[in-house]
């Protein structure tokens, strides 16, 4: 086998360079990949309710200000629809046995002429329960607040146009009570909190030059003296077990600093901006009230400002949630069952619990199933009930005399069980005749038994989305297709009566009569490429060969993290032993400081196995050497026998670089393309006309043609037409 490579030239164009960037910020101590977050904060049904001044749904639309809830079963992200309640919160909220305490103004701007509300809450409802107009001139101005279960009283950071202090807050009223001097101006004051011991604490931070001029914020918690209002710095803040690569940055907007009071642990909502997720986000961190070390615990996959946050616990002595829930199915056809918990056995703080508790179990819109009674630890269940086929939600929660414990929500079945797809679906071609097979599903989409002998098959083609098989039984499907070669899949939907399952496709397979040399040429539509050409991900990393309109190209997209083992393999085409071929084509890399790589082989099949023999090596392919020119390679082969064969292309690029372009790809009989000659095409008996790409036209073009004359010769003609 002979391999021979035209020279390489290579002339530099302008390109891109990918950005540095470089955090002048505190090294890391630890990081954490992104799965080892986002778990519970908090007992289930305990959310997370937080009093939003600014945030973003997405790139384009900020979120309307008001409450909201970030809850574990959402990732801790905050519903995206309207808030729990509309309103300015800038003087920030706190909560305390189910009720939310809050200074409701608007902080934009002329600070001094607001008239705060204070306004008081039902945590569940929202309902206003008590709403009281303050006084102007910096009358609870605050900015964050929090709430001492150990003296019921509420500490909170007011300030005005030049002064900080802090404040005690009577949560009935709202009246504020100075609490000592003003805080040092020297320092900004963010947010404050309180644990399930009394301690008050604040986080605050001071910008300082560092040693070369470079302005740096540094970021404390203090602990409150709470009969003086003065402030005990802990120490620096620093946080670990951030995403890898990331630094702590703090961007000074609103905050918020809570509570969980059944753990004691203290938490910190603040923005912030990763270089590993390449986003601007929001960090959820628990803070060491002792050393002030934060640990992320989830983030926000947006900038999300807030001006108070709390855990809506119940109060310590109402029950805890259900345990061992199950619906139990008395008819499936008229889907009817019972559902049966268990009744909290202890209080929320831990406690035990003793004598008769009450159930409210409610559908997922509130409307109420069944009302129910138990002792403490008992076995109760509803008489039976008549629900929705498919998947149901419920909502349950027990009280006592104390009020209310969290609500906590069960998804059930119902019914019967539509079938889960087909699996192992396998598309393969004798010829031109394709055969399909796969197997049957052995249950339902919910995991529910299903009756096998009863499934039915609709089979769908596609190109051109054609039914080709309604209601067959066996799980097999053979047709044979016409001579023009084709990419082909199909969709399996398996059926049981009236329940449709969920449809899944085949491997794609192209079908066709094998092509003849001289094959090749510009892929001038998609079509020119997906219905010859055979893509291959090797490595199932979602990055692959695919068509570039714009520049009529295949080309490979590159992954940041994963080096390529992507092929794009030949048509099937036919190949004479004692024939020497040379396979042509054109490619360049699209940035000269990450130039790609591509190995170019030869095999009798189409998978990475069957391309068993070597044909080019290009380990470092240049830009395109002029705006209109591209980098062309030729390399020559042989067969050992005659049959069909192809070629590949694997492209090997290492990890983070950047695109691969490949286009003109042609296959020749060298014996062919030796002779040329100068014709008029009137005196001419043509059979088969290519171009010198080798692709097949309806005419001669001006210039250069391959021609297959009627005697069965093959001729380079060079036309004057």
């Amino acid at each position: 086998m002979k391999n021979a490579l035209f020279p390489k030239t290579h002339h530099p164009l302008a390109s891109l360079t990918k950005a540095a960037v470089t955090l002048l910020t505190a090294a890391l101590t630890q990081s954490v990949n992104a799965q080892e977050l986002f778990g519970r904060l908090a007992d289930e049904g305990v959310d997370i309710v937080g009093s939003v001044t600014y945030g973003k749904k997405n790139s384009y639309d900020a979120m309307t200000q008001g409450y909201y809830r970030f809850s574990y079963d959402n990732r801790f992200q905050a519903q995206l629809t309207e808030p729990l309640r509309k309103a300015i919160v800038s003087g920030g909220c706190t909560y305390h046995n189910g009720k939310i305490y809050a200074s409701e103004y608007d902080d934009s701007s002329r600070l001094g002429f607001q008239k705060p509300h204070w306004i008081v809450l039902d945590a569940k409802t929202f309902e206003v329960l008590y709403d009281r107009q303050m006084n102007d001139n910096y009358e609870l101005t605050t900015l964050s607040m929090t709430y001492d279960p150990t003296t019921d009283a509420i500490y909170a950071i007011n300030r005005t146009y030049m002064e900080t202090f802090l404040i005690t807050i009577d949560p009935a009223t709202g009246t504020p009570t100075r609490l000592g001097a003003d805080l040092d101006n020297n320092y900004r004051y963010e947010a404050i909190g309180c644990d399930k011991k009394g301690d008050v604490y604040c986080i605050y931070m001071e910008s300082k030059n560092d040693h070369v001029g470079i302005e740096q914020d540094l970021w404390y918690l203090g602990k409150v003296n709470k009969s003086n209002g003065s402030l005990t710095k802990v120490g620096d803040i620093s946080m670990g077990n951030l995403l890898s690569g990331d630094s702590f940055i703090n961007d000074t907007r609103k905050q918020s600093l809570f509570c969980n009071f059944k753990t004691g642990k203290l938490y910190w909502i603040y923005p912030s901006s990763s270089l590993n997720l390449n986003i601007e986000y929001t960090c959820i961190a628990e803070i060491d009230p002792t050393t002030a070390q934060g640990t992320l615990a989830a983030y926000l996959n947006n900038t999300v400002l807030t001006t108070g946050a709390f855990f809506q616990e119940p109060c310590d002595k109402a029950p805890t949630s259900i345990s061992a829930f199950e619906y139990v199915e008395t008819s499936k056809d008229d889907r009817t069952g019972k559902l049966q918990f268990v009744m909290p056995a202890e209080a929320y703080d831990g406690s035990a619990l003793t004598g008769e508790l009450s159930a409210v179990v409610t559908e997922e819109d509130g409307d109420t199933i069944a009302c129910l009674k138990g002792e403490a630890g008992a076995l109760v269940a509803t008489e039976p009930v008549k629900l929705d086929n498919g998947d149901n939600k419920v909502g349950i929660t027990v009280s006592n005399a104390v009020g209310d414990g969290p609500t906590v929500y069960r998804t059930f079945f119902v019914g019967k069980d539509s079938p889960a797809q087909c699996q192992n679906i396998r598309l393969t071609s004798d010829g031109l005749k394709t055969i399909l097979t796969w197997d049957a599903p052995t249950t339902g989409e919910n995991g529910q038994p299903i009756d096998v002998s009863q499934l039915t098959y609709d089979v769908v083609r596609y190109p051109y989305e054609v039914t080709v098989a309604k209601g067959i039984t066996e799980c097999r499907f053979e047709e044979t297709h016409p001579a023009e070669m084709t990419r082909y899949v199909y969709l399996v939907t398996p059926h049981l009566g009236r329940y449709d399952g969920q449809g899944a496709f085949s491997n794609n397979l192209i079908v066709g009569t094998p092509l003849d040399v001289p094959y090749g040429g510009a892929f001038t539509n998609p079509a020119d490429m997906i219905n010859y050409y055979t893509i291959l991900d090797a490595n199932n990393d979602g990055y692959s060969w695919k068509y570039s309109t714009s520049q009529a190209s295949a080309v490979y997209g590159f992954n940041p993290n994963e080096a390529a083992d992507d092929w794009l393999i030949s048509p099937p085409v036919n190949y004479k032993a004692g024939h020497t071929y040379v396979l042509r084509f054109s490619a360049h890399s699209a940035m000269e400081e990450y130039p790609e790589a591509m190995d170019v082989t030869f095999g009798n099949g189409r998978s990475p196995e069957e391309q068993s023999y070597p044909l080019l090596s290009l380990e470092s392919i240049p830009l395109p050497p002029s705006a209109t020119e591209d980098n062309v390679y030729e390399v020559e082969f042989t067969v050992p026998q005659d049959g069909v064969y192809y070629y590949g292309f694997h492209c090997v690029t290492p990890a983070y670089h950047a695109n691969l372009f490949l286009h003109d790809i042609s296959v020749q009989d060298k014996a062919e393309m030796t002779a040329v000659s100068t014709i008029d095409t009137d005196n001419v008996s043509v059979k088969d006309i290519y171009n010198s790409l080798g692709m097949k036209t309806n005419r001669m073009q001006r210039g250069l043609n391959i021609v297959r004359w009627n005697d069965g010769t093959t001729h380079k003609v060079i036309s004057n037409n």
